[in-house]
């Protein structure tokens, strides 16, 4: 166990663990691996940092220094392999100073590093037994700026409001009962439907005691057991956790593990898996398809988690993002107000529920009335046919990235809303899709 701190910490000591702290902040890790080098010595410490540890620990770090060295170099990285923050400390008259050579994109990031380095110093040096994640690392300039005019606009009430996509969907499903919420290779489901096959798995879910709080896996197709389910979830109060259909069971394991999952929503034909955390449940079985519920009660709040992200893992272990209610709803409101749609839009539902633009697609459907069309994996193998399937869909709304959108041959008539993101539009694509009748958006990840 690390000693704790003295009031008589040296500012050596100080400028390691402000170092430290620094590094945690911008690498975005609990888990460093620091290094110092002074005079030819080399020595490194794994340390782990968590926001409220109260102790420093580097004695056997600092045991690489001389108490009275007026610089040394360090290094911290997040895991072996990954990219260093790498830089030489300077302690000077009354202070310390950090300079640079390396680091994720802190080359571009001016001088607020190293002012950052600078404030947390010096936090540390006055007060060695406070928490160490206490430290404030914004110099007052900097403070200044995030919260004068750098802040945006007061928050408009319109757009956040005291709900969840659960109230959401049932106040669209009491509007618009009759009409068309989901269109699936031809086959129309109303939001009376789709209500009733979601109260279904609430329900069940309920049951089983998963409701406020729970994690719910969600390993399922396109189609209308997997939005059904997905409704369920959230109707249950619980949050759901897409996976893609295509992912590795193994990496399916992973994050079940992860993130303690207590159910994975999964069809049966997959079979069991006995190195998986949690149990599972087909969602499609006969036990899930008995006569229509009543609304599952309502119990999650706007601070309950509404889904969990995670990320591909392709720089290292898949990492969890948690969305509340409350900014999914908070974007829900903002989509609807920018992008104006009706209950007599048509908007397809292209993208990987595991991605976080299936949710910009599915609630500017299910928000506003209009019609959700699923690209089953069928209608995605369109292959050169996907801009005519597109318009024989009568879509009216798409989202989608720009290296798709070129592959889609000549534009589709029925569009009038094309939103773009993820990578760079090339002027000649918005030049050969453009028409006065349609508006194109580019934005960024809903996360």
């Amino acid at each position: 166990m690390p000693s704790p701190p003295t009031p008589n910490l040296h500012p050596n000591g100080a400028a390691l663990a402000a170092f430290a702290l620094l590094a945690k902040r911008h690498l975005g890790e609990e888990d460093l691996i620091l290094a110092t080098g002074h005079q030819g010595r080399r020595r490194q410490l794994r340390i782990r940092i968590p926001e409220t540890d109260a102790t420093l620990g580097f004695a056997d770090l600092l045991g690489a220094l001389d108490p009275g060295a007026p610089d040394f170099l360090i290094e911290g990285r997040a895991a072996p392999g990954g990219t260093p923050i790498v830089g030489c400390i300077h302690l000077e008259a009354g202070g310390a100073r950090l300079e640079l050579e390396a680091g994720p994109e802190l080359s571009s990031a001016g001088p607020w590093p190293s002012a950052h380095f600078q404030q947390v110093f010096h936090s540390i040096l006055g007060d060695p037994g406070r928490p160490l994640g206490d430290h404030p690392m914004l110099a007052p300039e900097e403070a200044a700026l995030l919260l004068g005019p750098f802040a945006g606009p007061p928050l408009d009430p319109d757009l956040h409001r005291e709900e969840t996509l659960a109230q959401i969907f049932a106040a669209t499903a009491r509007r618009f009962g009759t009409r068309p919420a989901l269109e699936e290779d031809g086959l129309v489901h109303t939001y009376a439907q789709l209500d009733a096959a979601a109260n279904r798995i609430a329900h069940l879910l309920l049951a089983r005691g998963l409701g406020r709080g729970a994690l719910v896996g969600h390993w399922l197709p396109r189609g209308v057991t997997a939005y059904a389910a997905l409704l369920g979830i959230l109707k249950a109060g619980a949050a759901y956790v897409p996976l893609d259909p295509d992912l590795p069971p193994a990496r399916v394991r992973q994050v079940a593990a992860e993130c303690r999952m207590d159910l994975l929503l999964s069809p049966a034909s997959r079979g069991a898996d006995p190195g998986l955390s949690c149990p599972v449940l087909d969602p499609s079985a006969p036990a899930c398809a008995a006569d229509p519920l009543p609304a599952a009660g309502l119990t999650a709040g706007p601070e309950d988690l509404a889904y969990v992200i995670f990320t591909s893992g392709s720089t290292g272990t898949p990492k969890g993002v948690p969305i509340t209610h409350r900014s999914a709803c908070t974007l829900v409101r903002a989509e609807q107000r920018g992008f104006r749609i009706g209950p007599e839009d048509r908007v397809f539902q292209g993208f990987s529920l595991a991605f976080d633009a299936s949710v910009e697609e599915l609630w500017l459907a299910w928000a506003s009335g209009a019609c959700l069309v699923c690209g089953t994996k069928a209608f995605m193998q369109a292959g050169p046919d996907l801009g005519k399937r597109l318009g024989e869909a009568r879509v009216t709304v798409l989202s989608t990235v720009p290296t798709l959108l070129g592959l889609l041959g000549d534009p589709i008539p029925s569009l009038r809303l094309l939103i773009l993101g993820g990578e760079a539009c090339p002027a000649d694509l918005v030049n050969h899709w453009w028409r006065p009748d349609l508006r194109m958006v580019n934005t960024y990840g809903p996360t």
